[in-house]
């Protein structure tokens, strides 16, 4: 969960993140896009998002596959590392702040069956994270041959890109 936090953040958080880096700011692809892993007590997934033009879905998907892959290949620099700690234990406080938001730490420990103290210590397990144990992360979870790919669009303009990726299933949308 600590690694796969921090992995979230060094793809996601601002302009300088992987994934806009490279889809945004070297490809002109999206103005924004974002790769995060949503941990539960039993299961969890990643999630990569991304908007982009029906003509360049293909190549938004595969770039944020070279961005995964490179991630899962070496470990993340020593500045990556450092920058996502702060963001990552600062969002938690900043999160915490009402009472509303307080109460929905306290179910989300409940129903993950986190120790009392979970959040009490969340900086401290974050602080200690490595940049071998995101590498790690990447390569156990992200798998680049396992997506589920889920695209809204005119079909007829994306589905020859997504099917040079794999198999491609059309579901219309309701009217």
């Amino acid at each position: 969960r600590f690694a796969g936090s921090i992995a979230s953040q060094v793809l996601s958080a601002g302009i300088d993140a992987r994934l806009n880096r490279v889809l945004r700011a070297e490809k002109g692809l999206t103005y924004g896009s974002s790769g995060v892993f949503r941990a539960t007590r039993y299961s969890g997934h990643f999630e990569m998002r991304c908007d982009t033009k029906p003509e360049t879905v293909g190549e938004a998907i595969t770039s944020s596959f070279g961005v995964f892959k490179k991630m899962g290949e070496a470990p993340i620099t020593t500045e990556e590392l450092s920058d996502a700690r702060q963001r990552v234990a600062g969002q938690m406080v900043l999160e915490t702040q009402t009472v509303g938001q307080q109460v929905g730490r306290r179910i989300d420990t409940i129903l993950n069956g986190y120790p009392v103290d979970y959040y009490d210590n969340y900086a401290k397990r974050i602080a200690q994270v490595q940049a071998n144990q995101v590498q790690d992360v990447m390569q156990k979870y992200v798998d680049n041959q396992r997506w589920t790919i889920v695209v809204t669009g005119p079909a007829e303009k994306i589905k020859a890109q997504l099917e040079a990726i794999g198999d491609v299933t059309v579901v219309p949308m309701s009217k």
